[in-house]
């Protein structure tokens, strides 16, 4: 299959323990504390994915904690999803971290990883923001990784059903952000929410329940960028049929035969694919399995 990239979402995750207000400074306001900084979980899960020889999408998401006090969160382990209170504090603490990868992998090793900044800012559960505090977020962010080596490619704006493109290619342009790579995401179940995707195809093909709405937003994408002179490259990383994680379909092999069909339709119109998830384990979910997994529980 020629698998050489992982998406790595949510390396700011609470998860990880990335980073936290020092202690000393529990009395002063949120916005007064030092923010402390640890790469350990991170650099553990960065560690396990090379030794498989395989290199990370590394996502710069979502806040850290002590950078925003709004509750707005996703997931279960509540990731906050409003922009920081200060993207001066977030474009030092992105720069941060990436030095501390090249100096613990080496940039040779770091450059041949791809750099995407956020997830699905168009959806209010993970980005509790405007378009354009989106935007002046991935210039932030553009910023940083650049700071910390020019050569390191980011993409965006990492939309999901195909949004934003023109809008955020012209930003770009404006400011002097220009993405290494485009980004962005569809599933076919995402005709049921009247989406504003470019679409290439028959009116028939656009509507709830047809297998063929991905193909045809990954052809309406592809016609858009050439319209708009983009000749970089283009990641799908977050693609398939369905985005519930339930979706008893799943564990079937219609799941099987959508990939297969929908690969031989529009696999020449991307130079990355990557179908969510790698996997039947989503979020420690469902019943354990006698190979020690879990299989999704419908």
């Amino acid at each position: 299959l020629g698998l050489r990239h992982v998406r790595a979402c949510a390396m700011f995750s609470p998860e990880l323990r990335v980073c936290a207000p020092a202690l000393a400074d529990w009395q002063l306001p949120a916005e007064r504390r030092t923010l402390r900084t640890n790469w350990q979980m991170v650099d553990l899960n960065l560690e396990g994915l090379l030794d498989l020889g395989l290199k990370p999408v590394y996502t710069t998401c979502f806040t850290p904690a002590g950078m925003t006090d709004h509750p707005a969160a996703c997931w279960p382990d509540r990731n906050p999803v409003t922009p920081p209170r200060d993207l001066d504090a977030w474009e030092a603490f992105v720069t941060a971290g990436i030095r501390h990868h090249l100096a613990r992998f080496g940039r040779e090793e770091v450059r041949s990883w791809y750099f995407e900044a956020w997830n699905e800012p168009n959806l209010s559960g993970f980005f509790n923001g405007t378009r354009e505090d989106f935007f002046r977020l991935w210039s932030a962010t553009w910023r940083a990784v650049k700071a910390a080596d020019p050569e390191l490619r980011l993409g965006g704006p990492s939309t999901a059903r195909g949004e934003w493109i023109p809008e955020f290619l012209d930003w770009c342009a404006r400011d002097g952000t220009q993405p290494d790579h485009l980004i962005t995401h569809v599933y076919n179940n995402d005709s049921e929410a009247d989406p504003l995707s470019p679409f290439d195809g028959p009116a028939s093909h656009r509507v709830k329940d047809s297998p063929h709405f991905a193909s045809g937003v990954i052809r309406g994408v592809r016609a858009t960028l050439a319209e708009l002179g983009w000749s970089g490259e283009v990641h799908w990383n977050e693609w398939g049929r369905s985005w519930f994680p339930h979706d008893p379909l799943k564990e079937t092999a219609l799941e099987a035969a959508f990939i297969v069909k929908t690969m031989a339709e529009v696999s020449q119109e991307a130079d990355a694919f990557a179908f969510w998830c790698l996997s039947d384990l989503y979020d420690q979910c469902g019943f354990p399995h006698r190979n020690s997994t879990r299989i999704t529980a419908c």
